[in-house]
């Protein structure tokens, strides 16, 4: 069965399966005692250490598990256009990173969580669908992608200077 393209009343199963992983992950890192560690690690390393945090083993199995999930992401998006090719995706990881900053992570302060994230690629795919659906071309696309990342680099900036 092509579990990509199928529905789940009125969304799709991707989008069903994005809205509950991400509810289980806010869950997992607010209510679970390693979740707690992570954030605490995120926001001060050294008062986690002292507040006794397993600091190295906790930075180990979060990288252990980004690398597991990032695996998974990469099987899914895979299935999702049903070809493998090393040039597929090379805009990601600068979405990526533009989504969570538009979402209000602030990196290297553990500030932010996981809706926040969530939300910035919402807008982000929202703003591809009415440009599609609006027919601008792939160029056009590009020109709308870099702004927003340019303005979220000075939205950074600018909340990097004020705190």
């Amino acid at each position: 069965a092509d579990i990509y393209n199928t529905k789940l009343g009125p969304a799709p199963t991707p989008v069903i399966f994005w809205v509950a992983v991400s509810a289980a992950l806010s869950l997992f890192l607010s209510r679970t005692v390693f979740g707690r560690y992570v954030t605490s690690v995120g926001e001060n390393v050294q008062a986690a250490h002292f507040s006794g945090v397993p600091v190295a083993r906790t930075v180990v199995l979060a990288h252990t598990l980004a690398g597991l999930f990032a695996g998974i992401a990469a099987l899914v998006q895979t299935a999702s256009i049903a070809v493998g090719s090393v040039r597929v995706g090379l805009d990601l990881p600068i979405l990526a990173v533009a989504a969570t900053i538009l979402g209000g992570v602030v990196f290297g302060r553990g500030e932010g969580g996981v809706w926040g994230p969530f939300f910035g690629v919402l807008s982000f795919a929202l703003l591809f669908v009415v440009m599609t659906t609006f027919g601008v071309d792939e160029p056009g696309k590009l020109i709308a992608q870099g702004i927003i990342i340019l303005l979220a680099a000075i939205l950074y900036g600018i909340r990097q200077r004020s705190s």
